[in-house]
């Protein structure tokens, strides 16, 4: 049934232990591919600090994470998705920058505490300029 409502999805945004989980390997940069589920969906395995993979059918890309001081990870992934869906909606965004931004934006939600702990625009810049 999952299978199913992945190749109705634009985006597929597992985080590392659901992607080895699908794929049954841990090699995902190798594999990455497997886990697109209809030709033109987007893909990207976040990876806490280490940051993420983009697959979008042609290539792979391995985009860093950021050091900040981390108090609580409760929410990074969601903030991950939210920067990366805002992202997506800003077209001058080339899939490099939405995934350095989505980092970002997890990346600073774990320097507080709370899921809701997620910065303004400045303060994401803040880490994408260090």
């Amino acid at each position: 049934l999952i299978f199913d409502a992945l190749r109705l999805a634009d985006v597929f945004i597992p985080c590392k232990a659901a992607a080895i989980e699908l794929l049954g390997t841990d090699e995902i940069s190798k594999n990455i591919e497997k886990l697109q589920y209809r030709k033109g969906q987007i893909v990207a395995v976040t990876s806490g600090s280490h940051g993420c993979l983009i697959y979008d059918g042609e290539k792979v890309l391995d985009i860093p994470g950021f050091s900040v001081d981390v108090v609580e990870t409760t929410g990074a992934g969601d903030a991950f998705h939210a920067g990366f869906v805002y992202g997506l909606l800003n077209s001058k965004m080339s899939l490099y920058d939405i995934g350095r931004f989505a980092n970002a934006c997890g990346a600073y939600c774990c320097t507080g505490i709370g899921a809701r702990y997620n910065g303004n625009i400045e303060q994401i810049n803040e880490i994408l300029e260090r």
